[in-house]
């Protein structure tokens, strides 16, 4: 038997909706204690891998949900000196999400996970989880300091890219329309057509990209994707291919806005060569 106590009722409740799946299967049991609401008194079969396993993940998922956002914004606010509200919770759900991906795992061989619970929880008979986090939490903090730092690295170049898209997309509202429509097929590069179905070539691209300036925005001559559209400025961007949420069509997307409208490579209009 596992006694475990939490630190509130919605703690023990989170712990247990990711054991529903075992508890099914008679493997499993657990009792609740009407006079401590957030205790919670697990059995099963420590020598079964698998249900330990599962026993962990739930662990982690109370970990990550009420724990792990409250310590990554201290070390964000003390460590980083970060102030500004809406930019330590844009940073927090950053490093949550790099936890998830690269640190959450059942695998015994996990390091950092066997730093933080491992093998102390298996040994115990009676745990208290927030007392227990508080003195391996601090075990670790330079693992969490560590994932901090990268989240404000992808912070920061997410900044960087929002920049440049309001840069370009008001450098496209002071172009003006200059053409009605164009029509672009996706690939790498795109392939851009008029709206009478010509194929638009490298060398009339390039010749119309040379007329603008398009170094205001940090954009040269090699870029035959985003530069091409900026300098042609066309009123209706109808983009045609099988993958709407593909990076450069997103790119499109957010600068020229209503501009664009995506459809399945089925209904290009013209012959593709």
């Amino acid at each position: 038997m596992l006694d475990i106590y939490f630190n509130s009722e919605k703690e023990r409740k989170c712990f247990e909706v990711n054991l529903l799946h075992i508890v099914e299967t008679q493997e499993l049991q657990w009792q609740t204690d009407d006079n401590h609401t957030e205790r919670l008194q697990l059995f099963y079969p420590k020598e079964n891998q698998a249900i330990v396993n599962d026993v962990m993940q739930a662990f982690i998922h109370v970990f990550i949900t009420h724990y792990l956002p409250v310590i990554l914004e201290k070390i964000i606010r003390r460590h980083f000196y970060y102030t500004d509200e809406e930019e330590v919770q844009r940073i927090v759900t950053i490093a949550n999400s790099l936890f998830e991906q690269e640190m959450v795992s059942t695998s015994n061989d996990n390091p950092f996970l066997k730093k933080l619970f491992y093998p102390q929880l298996l040994e115990m008979d009676t745990i208290y989880f927030h007392s227990f986090l508080a003195f391996r939490v601090q075990s670790c903090q330079e693992v969490f300091i560590e994932l901090i730092g990268k989240a404000i690295d992808e912070f920061k170049m997410e900044e960087d890219h929002q920049t440049f898209i309001e840069a370009v997309r008001k450098f496209a509202a002071s172009q003006g329309a200059k053409m009605p429509q164009i029509h672009v097929v996706q690939g790498d590069p795109f392939t851009f057509f008029t709206e009478s179905g010509n194929k638009l070539t490298y060398k009339e691209l390039h010749t119309m990209m040379q007329a603008e300036p398009l170094y205001i925005v940090g954009l040269d001559e090699n870029e035959m994707n985003l530069a091409p559209l900026l300098a042609m400025s066309p009123e209706k961007i109808f983009i045609y291919g099988e993958n709407p949420s593909e990076a450069k069509t997103l790119t499109v997307i957010n600068i020229f806005l209503e501009k664009v409208t995506f459809k399945p490579l089925s209904h290009f209009p013209f012959v593709l060569n």
